[in-house]
């Protein structure tokens, strides 16, 4: 169960903010604009073809691409300046599942299901819905209210005093006792 409220915490932003599901109805009407322009035209060839060059895959890396760029730079960016990132967890698992979605897809769009229109469906609903989820953990800090007691900043600051503390007994260790003797370092 707390799996769960771990994993449906972003989509709590949505709770407090309603007007982000505007998000959603921007990106499915504005980035597939040629097969809605087909559909309303009465081209049906024209959304054909989309199809079967892969729209739905390239409409899919587009939308989840910005994501790892947005956050890795901002993690970058806060390194830099020396403030802590938040949610670090949530940021990092979700960017490496993105990555691997977005290989993935390219493989599919290079391959042989490129032109497979009930994949091309599945697969942009799927996109849709993860960068969406991935809208939200960006916008979790805005929201910390709700979302705060998802925040693992504190625990990684700890970790890492941990470490250095550690590190630093290490540079002072000049020998290591057993019951054979001393060992020099």
């Amino acid at each position: 169960m707390e799996f769960v409220k771990k994993l449906l915490a972003p989509i709590m932003v949505v709770k407090r903010e309603k007007t982000y599901l505007f998000w959603v109805i921007f990106v499915a009407i504005f980035g597939l604009i040629n097969i809605w322009a087909g559909f309303l035209m009465g081209e049906l060839n024209m959304i054909k073809e989309a199809f079967y060059e892969g729209i739905m895959f390239t409409f899919s890396v587009s939308l989840c691409a910005p994501f790892c760029t947005d956050v890795f730079i901002e993690m970058l960016v806060d390194k830099r300046e020396n403030k802590k990132s938040m949610f670090v967890t949530y940021k990092v698992i979700t960017g490496l599942l993105n990555v691997v979605w977005i290989v993935g897809l390219c493989f599919l769009w290079l391959g042989k299901y490129k032109g497979n229109y009930i994949l091309q469906i599945i697969i942009g609903i799927i996109s849709l819905l993860f960068s969406f989820y991935m809208y939200c953990i960006g916008k979790m800090e805005r929201h910390k209210d709700i979302t705060g007691t998802f925040d693992d900043s504190e625990y990684l600051s700890e970790e890492n005093d941990r470490m250095d503390e550690l590190e630093n007994e290490a540079v002072i260790t000049n020998k290591i006792e057993t019951d054979k003797g001393d060992i020099k370092l």
